[in-house]
This record gives C-alpha cells, sequence and structure tokens, in this order.
C-alpha cells in the first residue's frame, strides 16, 4: 500500500498528515537579519525537527538556498544561488544523503 504524505492547513496551524491521519503539527520558524529582512525561514514538527521547506537569504533579501528535510535530513533538491539572484548549484539529496549535484 502507498504511503501518502500531505500538509493540511486549518486556521493558521499545520499539520502533516500520512494516509489521511493528523500526524504532526507543522510549524514555521523564522529569523532576520540585523537590517530587518527575512535571514532564514524553516519549518520544524511539533517535535522540533526541521520538516519541511527551509530558505536563507542574503542580507540584501536576495535568496541564498532553498533546501526541503524530511525529519531532520535533507531530502530532495536543494538549490544555492548567488547575491544577485543566479543559480550557482543543485543538488539532490536522499535522506541526508548527496545523491547528485550540477
Amino acid at each position: 500500500m502507498p504511503i501518502i504524505v500531505s500538509v493540511r492547513q486549518r486556521n493558521e496551524r499545520q499539520f502533516c498528515q500520512i494516509n489521511g491521519e493528523n500526524k504532526m503539527e507543522i510549524i514555521t520558524r523564522k529569523e532576520y537579519h540585523e537590517n530587518g529582512l527575512l535571514k532564514s525561514e524553516w519549518e520544524e514538527n511539533g517535535m522540533g525537527v526541521t520538516h519541511g521547506t527551509a530558505r536563507e537569504f542574503y542580507t540584501n533579501g536576495k535568496l541564498k538556498t532553498w533546501s526541503v528535510y524530511f525529519f531532520g535530513k535533507l531530502h530532495g533538491l536543494e538549490t544555492q544561488y548567488d547575491e544577485k539572484g543566479k543559480l550557482m548549484s543543485e543538488t539532490k539529496y536522499v535522506n541526508g544523503e548527496k545523491a547528485w549535484k550540477k
């Protein structure tokens, strides 16, 4: 039987569902640079483990890194950009292990 994982939002709160059953709350965390612009934003499960998307930004507001975590491990595509927004690299992770990089 396939496992279906989805994220549902209810009244400002997000929940991770596995095969339609609520399993955990997803919380979005944010940090800011001294200039007030967003420094990083990531999602955690209710146990404080990074789970979902994570983004880092330069002090000029441009995206630095975009990545996906699954229960604390990089899992999926991570993209990195320079300070002008140009794509520098893409790395694919599976369960925290680097699968390829271009």
